[in-house]
């Protein structure tokens, strides 16, 4: 199985702030995003076994060459789309919202923002 961590790293302050509004806005639709980081324990707790982890680095932007720059173009029209959701569970604006996002597409030139991409396997014993 492999899944998007979703959580990104050294993304500068706007990134960070929006990072925050997407994990919060998702944990109150009782969506937990960060539980990707630990599917290994359910896997075991399903009882698979031989289970193995692989994360692999992916870069958001430029510095990613145009691999990075098709997934940072893809995040920010995942969260522009979601943008209704964000402004009903943190209580921004919409206009504030759409205002972050700007600025953390200009951040993404400014730093080297990356997530994980886990690729989980196990076995039925």
């Amino acid at each position: 199985m492999t899944e998007l961590s979703c959580i990104i790293k050294d993304g500068g302050p706007a990134r960070s702030k929006s990072h925050k509004l997407v994990i919060d806005s998702f944990n109150a639709c009782g969506v937990n995003l960060e539980a990707v980081e630990i599917l290994d324990d359910y896997m075991r707790k399903a009882g698979l076994v031989d289970i193995s982890v692989q994360k692999f680095k992916l870069p958001l932007g430029d510095w990613g060459g145009n691999a990075g720059r098709l997934f940072a173009k893809n995040i920010q029209e995942a969260y522009a789309t979601l943008i209704p959701l964000y402004a009903s569970t943190s209580g921004i604006s919409r206009k504030e919202l759409e205002q972050l996002a700007e600025q953390v597409e200009v951040e993404t030139k400014d730093y080297n923002a990356y997530e994980y991409l886990y690729v989980y396997t196990g076995r039925k014993p």
